[in-house]
């Protein structure tokens, strides 16, 4: 499969790192879990598609018993196979029973990939998409960075990824775990905006500073250079890599020490503060 895998190239600092469409672990960890879980009552075969951008893995049978697409990631299954999951397990296949589909979700993550999709999964047939195309680089990067600066026993887990990715993602916040959301708050790699029932949350610009990237200085040098500017000016010139909220956030802890700003409303003018050391 790697004969037709196409590799993404990005550049950080003097070095350039490679992406892989596809990672061979993640292919790998998809491929034994539909050997493993498949329904062996059924003759049908065990079908891999692939494209440039997509491959999809489909084997007999639904879902384990008690494994849903919305459980997927929570919930213990119990293998329609057990000596093939035991075997699978003791010859090195797999890392542990049960595993499988956490590493996944855990490398495309980290890659900045897409999460795996079983959202055409049946009563009849599991159905597996993985993609190729990376989302958001500059996430990817600052994962990696965080990821690589943290020992073994403190790296972010499944569920703190999950977390930063659906933030990422806006999704509704009665599904994000509040605890977790405390702990990523006290790391100060998300931060919340509004109160109570009008909370939610954003990733911090944090994040960006593992990467090389400092929010505040980048503010600074736009306002030195251009003298002043709108909010409107500034999202222009951050674009997608900061939106409306992170924005406000900054220049609102950057006054009056840093910047001020004149007028009120859509009108707000932000210069930075002459007197500033």
């Amino acid at each position: 499969m790697n004969l037709r895998n196409l590799v993404y190239h990005y550049a950080d600092g003097p070095y350039i790192f490679d992406i892989p469409h596809f990672s061979e672990e993640v292919i790998r960890e998809s491929i034994h879990n539909a050997v493993a879980h498949r329904n062996y009552r059924q003759s049908s075969e065990i079908v891999i598609k692939q494209f440039p951008e997509l491959i999809i893995v489909s084997s007999p049978g639904g879902f384990p018993f008690g494994v849903t697409k919305e459980n997927i990631l929570t919930v213990s299954s119990t293998p329609r196979n057990r000596l093939l999951s035991d075997v699978m397990a003791k010859t090195g296949l797999v890392e542990r029973s049960g595993q499988g589909v956490d590493k996944m979700y855990i490398l495309c993550m980290e890659d900045g990939k897409p999460l795996p999709d079983y959202s055409e999964t049946d009563d009849y047939q599991v159905n597996l998409k993985l993609f190729g195309n990376i989302d958001d680089l500059l996430f990817t990067k600052a994962i990696r960075e965080i990821q690589k600066s943290r020992s073994s026993g403190d790296k972010l887990s499944l569920n703190e990824l999950k977390t930063l990715f659906d933030i990422r993602e806006q999704v509704p916040k009665n599904v994000l775990d509040i605890k977790i959301i405390e702990k990523l708050i006290d790391e100060e790699l998300i931060f919340p905006i509004g109160k109570t029932s009008d909370r939610y949350y954003k990733i911090s610009e944090n994040y960006y500073k593992t990467i090389g990237i400092d929010f505040e200085e980048e503010i600074i040098n736009y306002l030195t250079k251009n003298k002043s500017a709108k909010m409107d000016d500034f999202i222009k010139f951050f674009e997608e890599k900061y939106n409306r909220d992170q924005i406000k956030y900054r220049l609102k802890l950057m006054i009056p020490a840093k910047v001020i700003s004149e007028r009120k409303g859509k009108g707000t003018i932000y210069k930075l503060n002459s007197n500033s050391p």
